[in-house]
């Protein structure tokens, strides 16, 4: 056998496993394969412990979409305009929502918010503040600024449940504009 069939056995054989395997990806990775895009929640989070909680809480309340995760204002943006690493729109579409820390490296969640209301582009997207460390006015000056809502972290991982059910209740249906959430 000369190298050209060896290359080609190769390929036939790799081939064959794909497509025996398409069926358990298609069940393990629903909508991956189809073509149908999940909801896409860009998270803007610096905190590994709260990245890890608010991905646990989603997955047990049901929620079926992607969790994007940039740690500072920089990236976020960087992530909306599709800048940089963030240039894939397949692998990083446009969110569905944003939720946000108020405290992230650099400047504040409360900045980010600032910058999105000013974006034609952006200013749609539902903005869910985030935070554990915000005080009452710091809450409504976060709603008056355009988010949609404030939501309080909990320590009590049942109640951090109940407030992560509470931030999808602001994430527009699939397949509508942004701005049907309001």
């Amino acid at each position: 056998m000369n190298r050209g069939e060896e290359v080609e056995q190769v390929s036939t054989q790799k081939t064959c496993l794909a497509e025996e395997a398409a069926p358990n990806l298609r069940a393990a990775f629903p909508g991956l394969m189809s073509g149908r895009v999940e909801q896409t929640i860009l998270l803007l989070e610096h905190d590994d412990a709260d990245i890890f909680f608010f991905r646990r809480a989603l997955a047990l309340v049901g929620f079926t979409g992607q969790v994007r995760v940039v740690s500072s204002f920089g990236e976020a943006r960087d992530y909306l305009e599709g800048r940089g690493k963030f240039s894939d729109r397949r692998y990083f579409p446009m969110p569905a929502m944003i939720v946000s820390d108020l405290k992230v490296p650099g400047r504040t969640g409360m900045e980010f918010l600032q910058w999105l209301q000013t974006e034609m582009n952006f200013k749609d997207i539902p903005f869910v503040m985030y935070s554990g460390s915000a005080t009452g006015s710091e809450a409504q000056q976060a709603v008056e600024g355009g988010a949609r809502a404030f939501v309080q972290k909990q320590l009590d991982f049942a109640e951090a449940i109940t407030k992560v059910r509470e931030i999808l209740t602001y994430m527009p249906p699939k397949d509508s504009p942004p701005d049907a959430a309001r």
